[in-house]
């Protein structure tokens, strides 16, 4: 019984060593990790501050971010584009509040949604009605000099803002 015992005591060291032993690694790898959380913190925020300094001279100069720029082709392409798409109220005859709204096309996958047409679509349909009725011309002077304004720096930042044209 003892050498049952002395047998036992031994297989539990060994388990606790390797406990032991595992428990240092992760907190090895913690650390690591920890150190490259702090790196990328400080990555942002000099970035940050680089964003910072260059908003007023791209205002000044009238500088369409990469986001800004995707936004107002995309517009642009619907307006000029305008009778190859349908309105809600082609497809079905409820008076909704957004019956003048361009139809996204159904799909079954959500990947085809943030492509291009999914996409021109929800950017026009955030525009008000009376935006979207002015003539051509007026409408990329508009959208430009409103685009210029906000400076939007992902796409994901007009889409997710409640009211981007007040």
């Amino acid at each position: 019984m003892c050498d049952c015992l002395v047998g036992e005591r031994d297989d539990h060291e060994t388990e606790i060593r390797s406990v032991v032993f595992m428990i240092t690694k992760l907190k090895g790898e913690l650390a690591e990790l920890d150190v490259k959380c702090n790196d990328l913190s400080d990555q942002h925020d000099r970035l940050q501050k680089l964003v910072n300094e260059t908003e007023p001279v791209r205002d000044e100069i009238n500088i369409l971010t990469l986001a800004s720029q995707y936004i107002y082709e995309n517009l642009v392409y619907v307006k000029r584009n305008i009778e190859s798409f349908q309105k809600r109220s082609d497809i079905h005859n409820m008076n909704t509040r957004h019956k003048n709204d361009l139809a996204a096309h159904k799909t079954r996958l959500n990947q085809v949604n943030k492509l291009f047409n999914g996409l021109c679509v929800r950017f026009y349909n955030k525009i008000p009605a009376e935006i979207q009725n002015l003539s051509f011309a007026k409408f990329k002077r508009f959208v430009k000099r409103k685009l210029y304004g906000e400076g939007y720096y992902t796409v994901l930042e007009y889409l997710n803002e409640k009211n981007p044209w007040d």
